[in-house]
């Protein structure tokens, strides 16, 4: 999930929870994640217009019994997003965020409880972060992985407490298996969730779990493809 859309998204509807949200843990296994370096390219959705809009670059690593992500996306109209996710293996609960782009400069530390950190905002303020999160809360641009690293099968459904970045609020998302795809005639999963009032959509290779496609539908008329089709080439629109 990318950042800066989800806190867009989120800030619309996302209330915050004191104290967290009681949550049945999930049963995640961090190490079926490919530690890859995936890329994509990002096209703006609207109508029956598909505009090239830039590129993702997405990395997994391993160090000992931590998972490192990093972002490094570039949208032509906004620039470059330069995200570092640090979770713990295999429950993938998190640990650390850092973040750089035109909207927000944060690092934040997970604690057992909360997350602590500062932010600083296009206008040079920093605003310092303390947030108690409760148990069992997870990085909202991890929540990608959570699905990836759960026990995937035909109409398997979760609900997932997140703490995003921006909007520094705990909120809940969620969605479900919905069916099955080819993606370059890799088999997938289709993972439908929610986020507030956007929807997303996850096409999860069944054989090492590496995301093949992702769609973000902001609004009923504008949607954010992450395809792993090269510019040059428009990709088959989803159906979805």
């Amino acid at each position: 999930m990318r950042r800066a859309v989800l806190t867009l998204c989120l800030a619309m509807t996302a209330v915050p929870v004191a104290g967290g949200l009681a949550q049945t843990p999930l049963h995640l296994d961090g190490r079926l994640l490919p530690m890859v370096s995936d890329s994509y390219a990002i096209y703006y959705l609207r109508g029956s217009d598909t505009m090239p809009a830039g590129v993702l670059s997405d990395k997994l690593e391993v160090h000992g019994d931590t998972l490192t992500r990093r972002y490094s996306e570039y949208k032509r109209a906004t620039g470059r997003d330069e995200d570092v996710i640090v979770s713990h293996l295999p429950d993938l609960r998190p640990l650390s965020y850092t973040g750089e782009s035109p909207e927000m400069v944060a690092a934040i530390r997970f604690s057992a409880d909360s997350a602590q950190g500062w932010m600083k905002t296009p206008d040079g303020d920093s605003v310092p972060i303390r947030v108690p999160t409760g148990a069992g809360v997870y990085d909202g641009t991890s929540f990608d992985l959570v699905v990836r690293a759960s026990p995937l099968h035909d109409g398997f459904e979760l609900t997932v407490p997140i703490f995003v970045e921006g909007t520094n609020a705990v909120t809940t998302v969620g969605g479900r298996v919905t069916g099955a795809d080819s993606i370059d005639g890799h088999d997938c999963w289709v993972f439908a969730g929610h986020f507030g009032q956007m929807s997303v959509t996850f096409w999860i290779d069944k054989a090492n779990r590496e995301l093949r496609q992702q769609l973000l539908r902001p609004s009923v008329t504008f949607a954010i493809l992450y395809s792993p089709h090269r510019l040059r080439a428009a990709p088959k629109r989803p159906s979805t």
